[in-house]
């Protein structure tokens, strides 16, 4: 475009912008199949944390699940650019380092989820209702109420669900629990030293004061002396 300059250092950067050309090229049509995958899956994957953060009370869960949500946002957005800007050469190399980082993220996201997923009583509920889940778009503290509501109804299949993964179950606890100790120990070591380490700071500090107050003292021995007042 004349006079424009069309360098962007990020994708984010490119969406927000208003002054670039518009068009549409086959770019413009592969990215939009990224990013609305990429949206797609990560509100697939922020629906299921949100319900495994409420109802496990896990912290870290509900924080990945507002990351996931977020992002699947800014995909959204990007997808919405993507129809509107055209994608340029000088764009390719942003948009493939972006997709790279998506997808990475996804594949954390991805793994966290269903490892967490598979040792709770809502992976039956889930399984069930995969299908539905991708079109859902309600209020996911609605979502979080129907799989209460599935696994009353279903409690013979959530019994035989947690007996089979009893053993995986166990070895996980295990492990967190282990790792807590741990923790609790590192915590406590590091206390500790902290509180040597001021010890040992108050004593030199308390030296250095007497020291001082005793050469005081000397000093004006010596200058008694010296002023013949002994």
């Amino acid at each position: 475009m004349n006079g424009v300059d069309t360098h962007c250092k990020s994708v984010n950067e490119w969406a927000s912008r208003q002054d670039l050309e518009e068009g549409y090229t086959i770019a413009n049509a592969k990215y939009i199949r990224d990013y609305a995958y990429f949206r797609q899956e990560l509100k697939h994957y922020s629906a299921i944390l949100y319900v495994l953060g409420v109802e496990l009370k896990n912290h870290y869960l509900t924080k990945m699940m507002y990351s996931a949500k977020k992002q699947s946002a800014y995909c959204g957005a990007v997808c919405a650019a993507l129809k509107r800007n055209k994608v340029c050469k000088e764009h390719y190399a942003i948009f493939e380092r972006d997709v790279k980082m998506l997808y990475r993220r996804l594949d954390t996201i991805e793994r966290i989820t269903k490892e967490d997923l598979h040792l709770t009583e809502f992976e039956p509920f889930f399984n069930n209702v995969i299908g539905d889940l991708d079109a859902f778009d309600g209020e996911y503290d609605e979502l979080a109420q129907m799989a209460r509501e599935w696994n009353a109804e279903h409690q013979e299949e959530i019994a035989k669900h947690m007996e089979e993964i009893k053993p995986e179950l166990e070895r996980h606890n295990a492990f967190i629990e282990k790792n807590a100790e741990a923790r609790k120990r590192e915590r406590l070591e590091r206390r500790a030293e902290r509180k040597a380490e001021n010890e040992y700071v108050k004593e030199i500090k308390e030296n250095e004061k007497r020291h001082k107050a005793e050469y005081k003292k000397l000093e004006r021995s010596f200058q008694r002396y010296y002023e013949g007042k002994w």
